[in-house]
């Protein structure tokens, strides 16, 4: 079974998260966490545009736009994720207003930090840190592949990454070179996590979650097949971004998945 031992040992890290021995649980309605208020997470007070000036757009999806941005006081440079609340279906909207209170836990150097969210009659706005280096995607496209030094690198900021969202009990499900930003145009390996918007709380290691989603590509294959799940297909999508990263394939398409896919059961 993969887990976060099997990677400790290969990279000479200490094994916190090895996943324990013993019946996995199949009762599903036992082992997922419900999804928690949005009202735990840092809101921010007034509207959007008190506190920040709005820059170029830097992102898009199919309801939001990523805006460079700046902190009027301090003029720190910030992304801000514009979200139209009117294009949002009752599910998009929980799924957005659960991602906002999971990003509230995360305190890591390698996991995007949310600073504040802004909720607007018309919007909501995602306040996170700026990254500037860019997508991991693309960067491995400009330099066509990692060294097996840069890859090893990488893999072992991801792990630890990863890690802390595990022990956590939080389970990303997304993993993928477009959700992985790099901290500096200098720095290939050093990376900040993004996109929590398929994670999922459990409070089994290994089972508990039967929702289909991820990336084509980076999925692991019990998503694929119908199966409960749980920490484990992390690990899964961890292995194919170092295969990626080390060995770039040129019939491999550019953009294999424009978006990810979710179909509930």
């Amino acid at each position: 079974m993969r887990c976060l031992s099997c990677f400790y040992k290969c990279f000479g890290r200490d094994d916190s998260l090895a996943t324990p021995k013993g019946d996995v649980p199949t009762d599903t309605a036992t082992t997922v966490v419900e999804e928690t208020s949005v009202a735990a997470s840092p809101r921010g007070k007034g509207k959007v545009t008190d506190s920040y000036t709005l820059g170029k757009v830097i992102g898009s999806g199919s309801y939001s736009v990523v805006r460079e941005s700046v902190h009027k006081k301090s003029k720190h440079k910030f992304a801000i994720k514009c979200i139209k609340r009117s294009e949002l279906s009752t599910e998009d909207d929980e799924a957005i207003q659960f991602e906002v209170s999971i990003l509230q836990q995360m305190k890591h150097p390698h996991i995007m930090t949310l600073e504040e969210f802004f909720v607007e009659p018309d919007y909501y706005y995602l306040v996170t840190e700026f990254v500037g280096g860019g997508e991991l995607f693309d960067r491995i496209v400009e330099k066509t592949f990692y060294t097996e030094k840069e890859a090893r690198d990488l893999v072992k900021i991801l792990i630890d990454a990863i890690k802390y969202c595990h022990d956590q009990n939080v389970v990303h499900r997304d993993l993928k070179p477009e959700n992985l930003l790099l901290m500096s145009a200098d720095d290939d390996a050093s990376i900040k996590l993004a996109d929590f918007g398929f994670a999922k709380t459990v409070t089994k290691d290994n089972s508990g979650l039967v929702t289909t989603c991820g990336t084509p590509g980076y999925v692991a294959p019990e998503i694929l097949e119908g199966a409960s799940y749980g920490k484990p297909v992390d690990i899964w999508s961890i292995g194919i971004i170092n295969i990626h990263s080390a060995v770039w394939l040129s019939s491999f398409p550019r953009r294999l998945a424009a978006r990810s896919v979710q179909e509930d059961p």
